[in-house]
């Protein structure tokens, strides 16, 4: 005869009760996530690509491009056994272009803004950092987002430091990256600035970037990329300049237990484990 819920009639049998395996992944390049059958949450860590560096065109005190946007969440609601398409920000190029966005999850970290001119104001991200002002006019910086911060303003014989994901830029610094507590590691700093070339030829430092962000140029010398995989800002220079750093997205499946239907069962005893993300057959 029918039994309760809903009238399922059928043998009443136990669910069985399992355990998702903890694991983290690095994923470096755009593609699909698939998350494990049962698995409800997660920890993920965005970081958009970093700002290209600003340096052919023969001025001497361009900037760095400003560290991508960091983001990370914990306990974060996704559907048991799901594709999600996930997207990584490239770095910008040696022309001073912003980086890329990263996308998962429903999440966005924001690029870093590129590399200004020695005599341009530098330029601002919505979500990410900041580039420094030229020099020469010792033009204001950039303005960063929640994901980032400002760039520093330029000065006479040299551009302003990018801002970093963990701090603004200061004087022909680039500022620093921020750490992740979930994930470790230390992400999205900005580019170095590049300084006057002295008349000796040999030009001064330029400005160091950090966590992944690329040095400025030594006058007419190259200066260093951002670090993929940080979303560091590229290094400004006077005749070449550094690629920003392409970004990433770090995601952690904690263990958790799940219910998996062994048997018939009655329809409130689906509707509650389907409702909690728990029902996976």
């Amino acid at each position: 005869m029918p039994i309760g819920n809903g009238g399922v009639i059928g043998p009443q049998n136990d669910p069985a009760v399992g355990n998702t395996t903890e694991q983290t992944t690095t994923v470096n390049a755009s593609g699909n996530f698939t998350t494990q059958t049962g698995q409800s949450t997660i920890d993920v860590l965005l970081i958009a690509g970093g700002g290209g560096g600003n340096g052919p065109g023969g001025n001497s005190e361009n900037t760095g491009g400003g560290g991508g946007g960091f983001l990370e969440t914990t306990s974060h609601p996704i559907a048991p056994g799901t594709s999600y398409s996930i997207t990584i920000g490239a770095g910008g190029n040696t022309s001073g272009n912003p980086g890329g966005d990263s996308t998962a999850f429903g999440l966005t970290a924001g690029y870093g803004a590129g590399g200004a001119g020695s005599n341009c104001t530098g330029r601002s991200a919505p979500l990410g950092s900041g580039s420094g002002g030229g020099g020469i006019g010792s033009r204001p910086a950039g303005s960063g987002g929640p994901q980032g911060n400002p760039g520093a303003a330029g000065g006479g014989r040299y551009g302003g430091g990018a801002g970093g994901a963990g701090a603004a830029g200061s004087g022909r610094n680039g500022g620093g990256g921020r750490s992740s507590p979930t994930f470790g590691g230390t992400y999205g700093g900005g580019g170095g600035s590049a300084s006057y070339q002295q008349p000796s030829g040999s030009g001064g430092p330029g400005g160091g970037g950090n966590s992944g962000g690329g040095d400025g140029g030594p006058g007419p010398g190259a200066p260093y990329n951002g670090t993929d995989g940080l979303g560091g800002g590229g290094g400004g220079g006077r005749f070449n300049a550094g690629n920003g750093g392409d970004g990433v997205v770090k995601i952690k499946e904690p263990a958790q237990p799940f219910t998996l239907a062994s048997g018939v069962w009655g329809l409130t005893e689906q509707f509650i484990n389907k409702k909690a993300g728990n029902w996976t057959g």
